[in-house]
C-alpha cells in the first residue's frame, strides 16, 4: 500500500509509467446497460414549424387552434421516449401554450420537478414523533430538499441559452444533477425506519421521481467545448481551474495543530473563507490529529485542501449510526461545494465495527478530486454520493458496503483494503445507489489492487453487490475474479472491450483537460499491457 502514498503528483505519475507490466484491469460496478433515449431537439421544433398554420391563413380562430395542436404535438413529441409518458404529458400539458418552443418546452420539465419536489420532500415536516430516529430523518429530508432545490436551480440556469447547440453543450452537467436529484428523493425515504411514515414518504416521492427520470430522457449526451474542456465547466471556471494549477501548493492559509499556523481547527479555516471572493483558496494543513467534523459548504467552491501524507495529516471523527445518527449525516469530512481538491490527507471514523454504518467521508461536490488520500472506515467509508467525482493513488479501507452510493465516480490506480469484520458478517466492497437506468451515475475501478488485512480472508468477500434497483455490476481480472458463482440476473452481463469504452474517465467524467489542468495525473482510457 505504501507504493500508492505520501508522494507528490509528479512522483506518481513517473511511478505509473514505470509500471508497464501491469495488466489492464478495468472494474466496472454497474448491471445493465441501458441505451440512452434521445429526443431530438431539432425534431421537436420541426413539429411545431410544420403545423403551427401557412403564411396565408388569414383566420386567427384557426391559426390559434393550429398552434395549441402544434403545442400539445410537440408535448407528444417529447415525452414520446420517457418512461412515464401519462406523467410526462400531464405535467407538460399544464405548462405549455401555443408559443412554447423545444427549449421552452425543457426548461418546464425541470420546474415542474421542482415544485413536485418540494411538495415531496416538506411533507416530511408534518410528521410528528417522538422517535429519534424520524426526527433525523426529518431532517435529513430538509438538508436534501435544500439541495435539490440547488441542483434543479443550476439546470434551469444553464438552460438559459440562445441556441440549440449551446443547450447541447450543457447536457452532461445537466444529467448530472438531475441524478443528484433522484439521489435525494431515494436519500430521504432511506432515512426513515419501516413503517407507515417510510410508505408514505415513498407514495409522496413517486411522481417527483418519474418527472426526474422524463428530464433525464429529455436531455441527451453533451460534445465537447472548442477549447478541449468539457463542456460543463463555465468560464469563470476554466479560468480558476486553470489558475489553480499554478498555484495548488501556494497557500492562502495554513492550518497548524500547535498553532504555528493562521488558525488551529480546519473548521476554523474553512469559515473564515471570503464570500466575495473570485479565485481558487487553498488551505495548507499541517501534520496533526484533527479531531472535528468538517464540513465544506456548498457556498466553498473552488477548494483545495492539502495535508503534509495522509497517515500525517488526519481528520478523524467517531460519529455512527449506532448512536442514533443517520447515515448521510456520520461522516467525519463532508465535502459540497464544487471543484474541490483534497490532497495527502487522511481521513477517518473510529467508531469500528460495531459502529454499524459509520462515513469517514461523503462527497456531494461536482467535479471533485482526491489525490494521494487515505479514507479509513468499516461499514460505510466512503460516501460517493452525488455528482462527478476523481480519485487518484488513493487508499480506501472498510468491510460491509465501504465504497457506496449514486455519484458518477473513477477511483483510479488506487488500494483497496478489506478489513475483518465482526463475527458473522460478509464484507463487500462496493453498493452502488442508481434508481433509474437513465441516471449516468456508476463506480469505475480502474487499475487498482484490492487487498485484505490479516484475517480478513477467511470471510466471504465480494465486489459488489446491487444496492438499488438499477444498480451496475462489473468486469474484472485477476486472483479473485472468478464469475463463475456469479448470480444469473437477466441483467448481468460481461461487457466487452468496446462496451467498457463507456466507462474509461475520458468517457465517463470527461477527465480530459478538467483533471490535467490542476496538475493531477489521470489516464484517459485504457492501460497497455
Amino acid at each position: 500500500m505504501s507504493a500508492f502514498q505520501d508522494f507528490g503528483p509528479l512522483t506518481e505519475r513517473r511511478k505509473a509509467e514505470r509500471q508497464q507490466s501491469r495488466r489492464k484491469k478495468l472494474m466496472i460496478i454497474g448491471s445493465s446497460i441501458g441505451v440512452l433515449a434521445v429526443v431530438a431537439v431539432i425534431g421537436v421544433a420541426a413539429v411545431v414549424q410544420h403545423t403551427g398554420g401557412s403564411e396565408g391563413d388569414s383566420d386567427p380562430a384557426s391559426g390559434s387552434h393550429k398552434q395549441l395542436h402544434s403545442a400539445s404535438r410537440s408535448v407528444e413529441m417529447i415525452c414520446s421516449s420517457t418512461d412515464y409518458k401519462k406523467t410526462c404529458e400531464k405535467s407538460l400539458s399544464k405548462t405549455s401554450n401555443s408559443t412554447s418552443s423545444p427549449k421552452d418546452l425543457i426548461k418546464a420539465a425541470v420546474k415542474v420537478i421542482f415544485d413536485e419536489a418540494s411538495k415531496a420532500f416538506g411533507q416530511s415536516q408534518l410528521f410528528k414523533s417522538d422517535d429519534e430516529r424520524v426526527k433525523g430523518a426529518v431532517l435529513v429530508c430538509q438538508e436534501l430538499l435544500n439541495s435539490t432545490k440547488d441542483s434543479l436551480t443550476r439546470t434551469l440556469n444553464h438552460l438559459n441559452v440562445d441556441t440549440a447547440d449551446k443547450l447541447v453543450k450543457q447536457r452532461r452537467a445537466l444529467k448530472s444533477w438531475l441524478a443528484t436529484v433522484m439521489t435525494n428523493t431515494e436519500t430521504c425515504v432511506d432515512a426513515f425506519p419501516e413503517g407507515p411514515m417510510k410508505t408514505k414518504m415513498r407514495k409522496g416521492m413517486q411522481t417527483a421521481k418519474q418527472m426526474t427520470s422524463n428530464a433525464l430522457v429529455i436531455i441527451q449526451e453533451p460534445e465537447f467545448h472548442p477549447d478541449g474542456m468539457p463542456s460543463w465547466i463555465t468560464e469563470s471556471d476554466r479560468r480558476l481551474l486553470k489558475q489553480q494549477a499554478a498555484s495548488i501548493y501556494t497557500p492562502n492559509v495554513t492550518v497548524a495543530k500547535d498553532g504555528s499556523g493562521n488558525f488551529t481547527t480546519i473548521t476554523e479555516a474553512l469559515n473564515a473563507i471570503p464570500t466575495d471572493r473570485d479565485t481558487a483558496y487553498v488551505l495548507s494543513i499541517k501534520q496533526g490529529l484533527y479531531e472535528e467534523n468538517v464540513t465544506v459548504e456548498s457556498w466553498m467552491t473552488n477548494i483545495t485542501m492539502y495535508g503534509e501524507g495522509s497517515r500525517k495529516t488526519i481528520i478523524t471523527g467517531n460519529k455512527s449510526h449506532r448512536d442514533g445518527v443517520q447515515t448521510y449525516h456520520t461522516s467525519t469530512l463532508t465535502v459540497v461545494g464544487d471543484s474541490f481538491m483534497g490532497v495527502a490527507l487522511g481521513i477517518q471514523n473510529t467508531a469500528g465495527p460495531d459502529g454499524e454504518q459509520a462515513v469517514a467521508l461523503r462527497v456531494n461536490s461536482d467535479v471533485s478530486i482526491f489525490l494521494n488520500c487515505r479514507m479509513d472506515g468499516y461499514q460505510d467509508t466512503l460516501y460517493a454520493y452525488s455528482n462527478r467525482q476523481y480519485y487518484r493513488g488513493c487508499v480506501i479501507t472498510g468491510t460491509v458496503d465501504f465504497i457506496f452510493g449514486d455519484a458518477t465516480a473513477v477511483i483510479q490506480n488506487s488500494v483497496i483494503t478489506i478489513r475483518k469484520p465482526k463475527p458473522n458478517q460478509q464484507n463487500i466492497i462496493t453498493a452502488q445507489g442508481r434508481t433509474d437506468k437513465r441516471e449516468d451515475t456508476g463506480l469505475v475501478i480502474h487499475k487498482c489492487r484490492i487487498t485484505t488485512e490479516p484475517g480478513a480472508e477467511t470471510f466471504p468477500n465480494y465486489l459488489a453487490r446491487p444496492w438499488k434497483f438499477k444498480s451496475r455490476t462489473f468486469g474484472n481480472t485477476g486472483p479473485g475474479a472468478d464469475t463463475s458463482k456469479r448470480v444469473k440476473w437477466q441483467g448481468v452481463k460481461n461487457l466487452t472491450k468496446a462496451a467498457a469504452e463507456k466507462f474509461t474517465p475520458a468517457n465517463f467524467i470527461d477527465a480530459g483537460d478538467w483533471i490535467k489542468k490542476t496538475g493531477v495525473p489521470v489516464q484517459l482510457s485504457f492501460y497497455n499491457n
